[in-house]
Protein backbone atom coordinates (compact mmCIF):
# COMPACT_ATOMS: atom_id res chain seq x y z
CA UNK A 1 0.00 0.00 0.00
CA UNK A 2 0.98 3.64 -0.19
CA UNK A 3 0.76 4.05 3.59
CA UNK A 4 3.50 5.78 5.55
CA UNK A 5 4.02 6.35 9.27
CA UNK A 6 2.26 9.75 9.20
CA UNK A 7 -0.80 8.19 7.56
CA UNK A 8 -0.85 5.46 10.23
CA UNK A 9 -0.56 8.05 13.04
CA UNK A 10 -3.57 9.94 11.62
CA UNK A 11 -5.75 6.92 10.89
CA UNK A 12 -4.86 4.55 13.74
CA UNK A 13 -3.07 6.38 16.53
CA UNK A 14 -3.17 3.74 19.29
CA UNK A 15 -2.26 0.72 17.14
CA UNK A 16 0.56 2.69 15.50
CA UNK A 17 1.90 3.72 18.90
CA UNK A 18 1.85 0.10 20.08
CA UNK A 19 3.55 -1.24 16.93
CA UNK A 20 6.27 1.44 17.08
CA UNK A 21 6.98 0.60 20.72
CA UNK A 22 6.84 -3.19 20.34
CA UNK A 23 7.79 -4.08 16.76
CA UNK A 24 9.24 -1.05 15.01
CA UNK A 25 11.55 -3.16 12.83
CA UNK A 26 8.64 -5.16 11.41
CA UNK A 27 6.64 -2.00 10.64
CA UNK A 28 9.56 -0.32 8.88
CA UNK A 29 10.22 -3.48 6.86
CA UNK A 30 6.57 -3.58 5.78
CA UNK A 31 6.50 0.10 4.87
CA UNK A 32 9.76 -0.02 2.89
CA UNK A 33 9.27 -3.41 1.22
CA UNK A 34 9.35 -3.34 -2.58
CA UNK A 35 5.90 -3.17 -4.05
CA UNK A 36 4.59 -6.25 -5.75
CA UNK A 37 3.44 -5.62 -9.29
CA UNK A 38 -0.32 -5.69 -9.50
CA UNK A 39 -1.74 -8.21 -11.89
CA UNK A 40 -4.83 -7.12 -13.73
CA UNK A 41 -6.92 -9.61 -15.58
CA UNK A 42 -8.55 -7.98 -18.54
CA UNK A 43 -12.05 -9.25 -19.00
CA UNK A 44 -12.62 -9.38 -22.71
CA UNK A 45 -15.80 -9.57 -24.70
CA UNK A 46 -17.18 -13.09 -24.83
CA UNK A 47 -16.94 -14.75 -28.25
CA UNK A 48 -20.66 -15.65 -28.06
CA UNK A 49 -21.76 -11.99 -27.77
CA UNK A 50 -22.54 -11.46 -31.48
CA UNK A 51 -24.47 -14.73 -31.73
CA UNK A 52 -26.45 -14.06 -28.55
CA UNK A 53 -27.37 -10.55 -29.71
CA UNK A 54 -28.54 -11.97 -33.05
CA UNK A 55 -30.66 -14.61 -31.27
CA UNK A 56 -32.42 -11.93 -29.23
CA UNK A 57 -32.99 -9.79 -32.33
CA UNK A 58 -34.41 -12.79 -34.20
CA UNK A 59 -36.63 -14.09 -31.39
CA UNK A 60 -38.03 -10.94 -29.83
CA UNK A 61 -40.97 -10.59 -32.24
CA UNK A 62 -42.20 -14.04 -31.23
CA UNK A 63 -42.27 -12.92 -27.59
CA UNK A 64 -44.29 -9.83 -28.53
CA UNK A 65 -47.05 -11.71 -30.35
CA UNK A 66 -50.52 -11.14 -28.97
CA UNK A 67 -51.37 -14.60 -27.63
CA UNK A 68 -53.51 -16.35 -25.05
CA UNK A 69 -50.72 -16.53 -22.50
CA UNK A 70 -48.74 -13.30 -22.88
CA UNK A 71 -45.48 -12.96 -21.04
CA UNK A 72 -43.92 -9.61 -20.39
CA UNK A 73 -40.78 -9.15 -22.45
CA UNK A 74 -38.33 -8.59 -19.61
CA UNK A 75 -34.70 -9.54 -19.01
CA UNK A 76 -35.52 -13.06 -17.86
CA UNK A 77 -37.78 -13.85 -20.82
CA UNK A 78 -35.31 -12.35 -23.29
CA UNK A 79 -32.52 -14.46 -21.79
CA UNK A 80 -34.69 -17.54 -22.29
CA UNK A 81 -34.00 -17.12 -26.02
CA UNK A 82 -30.32 -17.84 -25.40
CA UNK A 83 -28.70 -21.29 -25.24
CA UNK A 84 -26.60 -20.27 -22.23
CA UNK A 85 -26.98 -17.87 -19.37
CA UNK A 86 -25.42 -14.44 -19.02
CA UNK A 87 -23.43 -13.40 -15.95
CA UNK A 88 -25.66 -12.33 -13.07
CA UNK A 89 -23.46 -9.37 -12.12
CA UNK A 90 -24.56 -6.34 -14.17
CA UNK A 91 -21.08 -4.86 -14.69
CA UNK A 92 -19.70 -8.20 -15.84
CA UNK A 93 -22.69 -8.71 -18.17
CA UNK A 94 -22.14 -5.27 -19.72
CA UNK A 95 -18.42 -5.93 -20.16
CA UNK A 96 -18.53 -9.48 -21.50
CA UNK A 97 -21.74 -9.22 -23.55
CA UNK A 98 -22.07 -5.56 -24.65
CA UNK A 99 -24.13 -6.23 -27.81
CA UNK A 100 -26.41 -8.69 -26.05
CA UNK A 101 -26.89 -6.27 -23.16
CA UNK A 102 -27.75 -3.52 -25.66
CA UNK A 103 -30.33 -5.75 -27.38
CA UNK A 104 -31.89 -6.62 -24.04
CA UNK A 105 -32.18 -2.94 -23.08
CA UNK A 106 -33.68 -2.04 -26.48
CA UNK A 107 -36.31 -4.78 -26.48
CA UNK A 108 -37.58 -4.71 -22.89
CA UNK A 109 -41.29 -4.07 -22.60
CA UNK A 110 -42.81 -1.51 -20.26
CA UNK A 111 -45.52 -2.55 -17.83
CA UNK A 112 -48.00 -0.33 -19.65
CA UNK A 113 -47.30 -1.86 -23.06
CA UNK A 114 -47.70 -5.32 -21.53
CA UNK A 115 -51.07 -4.30 -20.05
CA UNK A 116 -52.13 -2.95 -23.43
CA UNK A 117 -51.03 -6.12 -25.24
CA UNK A 118 -52.89 -8.29 -22.73
CA UNK A 119 -56.03 -6.16 -22.97
CA UNK A 120 -55.96 -6.18 -26.78
CA UNK A 121 -55.88 -9.98 -26.73
CA UNK A 122 -58.81 -10.04 -24.27
CA UNK A 123 -60.88 -7.66 -26.42
CA UNK A 124 -60.16 -9.64 -29.59
CA UNK A 125 -61.10 -12.93 -27.90
CA UNK A 126 -64.33 -11.54 -26.44
CA UNK A 127 -65.29 -10.29 -29.90
CA UNK A 128 -64.31 -13.61 -31.50
CA UNK A 129 -66.53 -15.48 -29.01
CA UNK A 130 -69.33 -12.94 -29.57
CA UNK A 131 -69.34 -11.84 -25.93
CA UNK A 132 -70.08 -8.17 -25.25
CA UNK A 133 -66.97 -6.13 -24.54
CA UNK A 134 -67.66 -4.10 -21.44
CA UNK A 135 -66.36 -3.38 -17.97
CA UNK A 136 -67.86 -6.56 -16.45
CA UNK A 137 -66.71 -9.04 -19.08
CA UNK A 138 -63.19 -7.61 -19.13
CA UNK A 139 -63.07 -7.76 -15.34
CA UNK A 140 -64.08 -11.44 -15.42
CA UNK A 141 -61.84 -12.55 -18.27
CA UNK A 142 -58.65 -10.53 -18.06
CA UNK A 143 -55.76 -10.15 -15.67
CA UNK A 144 -55.71 -6.47 -16.61
CA UNK A 145 -57.52 -4.20 -14.19
CA UNK A 146 -60.93 -3.06 -15.38
CA UNK A 147 -59.82 0.50 -14.56
CA UNK A 148 -57.09 0.09 -17.15
CA UNK A 149 -59.70 -1.11 -19.65
CA UNK A 150 -61.80 2.01 -19.10
CA UNK A 151 -58.82 4.34 -19.43
CA UNK A 152 -57.42 2.57 -22.50
CA UNK A 153 -60.73 2.37 -24.35
CA UNK A 154 -61.24 6.08 -23.74
CA UNK A 155 -57.63 7.10 -24.41
CA UNK A 156 -57.41 5.19 -27.71
CA UNK A 157 -61.03 6.11 -28.57
CA UNK A 158 -61.98 2.52 -29.31
CA UNK A 159 -65.49 2.14 -30.71
CA UNK A 160 -66.18 -1.21 -29.09
CA UNK A 161 -69.55 -1.69 -30.81
CA UNK A 162 -67.99 -1.15 -34.22
CA UNK A 163 -65.12 -3.49 -33.37
CA UNK A 164 -67.65 -6.12 -32.24
CA UNK A 165 -69.57 -5.84 -35.54
CA UNK A 166 -66.55 -5.97 -37.84
CA UNK A 167 -64.28 -8.22 -35.80
CA UNK A 168 -60.77 -7.34 -34.83
CA UNK A 169 -57.27 -8.55 -35.58
CA UNK A 170 -55.39 -8.27 -32.29
CA UNK A 171 -52.04 -7.44 -33.91
CA UNK A 172 -53.65 -4.75 -36.09
CA UNK A 173 -55.46 -3.23 -33.10
CA UNK A 174 -52.23 -3.11 -31.13
CA UNK A 175 -50.40 -1.46 -34.05
CA UNK A 176 -53.23 1.07 -34.46
CA UNK A 177 -52.54 2.44 -30.98
CA UNK A 178 -49.21 3.77 -32.22
CA UNK A 179 -47.44 3.27 -28.90
CA UNK A 180 -43.90 1.99 -28.56
CA UNK A 181 -42.88 -1.07 -26.58
CA UNK A 182 -41.42 1.13 -23.86
CA UNK A 183 -44.57 3.27 -23.58
CA UNK A 184 -44.91 4.89 -20.16
CA UNK A 185 -48.70 4.76 -20.14
CA UNK A 186 -51.51 7.23 -20.70
CA UNK A 187 -51.17 10.75 -19.30
CA UNK A 188 -53.94 9.93 -16.83
CA UNK A 189 -53.09 8.78 -13.34
CA UNK A 190 -54.68 5.47 -12.40
CA UNK A 191 -54.83 4.40 -8.79
CA UNK A 192 -55.04 0.66 -8.23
Amino acid sequence: TDADVEYLWKKAYKPTQWILENDNAWLMAKLHAPKKPTVTVEKSVDSRDDAYAALIEAGVDELYKVTKDPKRVNIRNLQSLLPGSLPHELDLRKQRFPLTYQQIKIHQESVWHFRLRTLVWTVSELIRMKIPVNYSTVRLTSAVSSKVFLVFSSFFEWDLESLARTGVDAEALLRSTGVSRNWEGPPVSISF
